[in-house]
């Protein structure tokens, strides 16, 4: 009994009097460790655009289009008929109607600019139930610009001018004096402009040479050796010089409107022609206005009913009438 009980208190005597040790060791992964191969030589790209946006870039196209594009069209509308019965002055029934069509465009791209314009009028009267023509213009006309220094460009120009049905020599006469091509004059020249582009209140363009083909295309009026052309043929083609002088400006607050035109042609057998284009027109309403039209013509070659030095048409007229321009 006393050895167990020695024992048992050896036992606890040795556990605080000695050492005691202990180690764990976790193992190292032998497995190969993943590395992207390449990682390093990849360039990396910064974005530095700005976000593209369609609406952003079809308002850009759209104010571009209207920077570079002038439009404008006038259409007028006048009509003045006057009926009498059993008036004690008498009885005359009478009708005037006049219509008139403006259109231009101006397309400018600097140093290049393109302008075309489109200038009919027709008019007719009645009286008692006879009508008769008084007026009948089909003019179309283009220039292209291209911008040298300041406000001078070199030029080309073409226009085109006829008309558009039969006239007669007078109410009671029914010989036809013209027609559709017959005459139609087509002009073109090359020369300088001066002048703001795409145009200015005063422009004047310088041709030394220009051309003109007077076209007579009716058999009839052929053969009877009208408006200048050799009877039996159907043209006739000069070689010249020709000037034009063009005038739009607007004053009055932008309620009057004068435009002219002047545009001579000499060719290198001494004829001559020119035509002065005036129109001054007052906008009353938005679509009411009142003009006031003179044209003065001048050709040595022309046959007239009277001969005379020059002609010239006028007309005043209040029409019905709209104005659409893109600025």
């Amino acid at each position: 009994m006393n050895i167990l009980r020695t024992i048992l208190l050896l036992i606890p005597m040795v556990c605080f009097a000695t050492e005691s040790f202990s180690q764990f060791t976790i193992a190292k992964d032998k497995s190969k460790q993943y590395k992207p191969k390449g990682i390093d030589s990849i360039n990396r790209i910064e974005i530095t655009n700005d976000y593209f946006s369609p609406a952003k870039s079809l308002a850009e196209r759209r104010q571009l289009r209207k920077d570079r594009n002038y439009i404008e069209f006038i259409p007028k509308l006048s009509i003045n008929p006057i009926q009498a019965e059993y008036w004690k002055e008498g009885d005359v029934n009478s009708f005037t109607g006049f219509v008139h069509l403006y259109f231009k465009h101006v397309y400018t791209n600097a140093p290049f600019s393109v302008e075309y314009s489109f200038d009919s009028k027709y008019g007719l009267n009645s009286v008692d139930g006879d009508v008769f023509k008084n007026l009948d213009i089909l003019n179309l006309n283009t220039q292209t610009t291209w911008q040298i220094k300041g406000q001078w460009s070199y030029a080309l120009s073409s226009n085109f001018r006829s008309q558009f049905t039969k006239s007669y020599a007078s109410r009671t006469d029914d010989r036809m004096v013209s027609k559709f091509m017959s005459p139609a004059t087509i002009d073109v020249a090359g020369g300088l402009k001066y002048g703001k582009l795409p145009g200015t209140a005063i422009a004047v363009t310088i041709s030394p040479i220009a051309g003109r083909i007077l076209v007579v295309s009716s058999d009839t009026l052929s053969n009877q050796g009208r408006h200048g052309v050799e009877k039996g043929k159907h043209s006739k083609t000069s070689l010249g010089s020709s000037l034009n002088i063009g005038v739009d400006t607007k004053f009055a607050k932008n309620k009057l409107r004068y435009r002219s035109e002047v545009y001579a042609f000499t060719d290198w057998d001494e004829t001559y022609t020119a035509r002065w284009k005036n129109t001054l027109d007052l906008d009353i309403t938005r679509f009411l206005s009142t003009s006031f039209y003179l044209e003065m013509y001048y050709d040595n070659l022309a046959v007239t009913p009277k001969k005379t030095i020059v002609a010239y048409y006028s007309s005043l007229t209040i029409a019905l009438s709209y104005k659409f321009t893109n600025k």
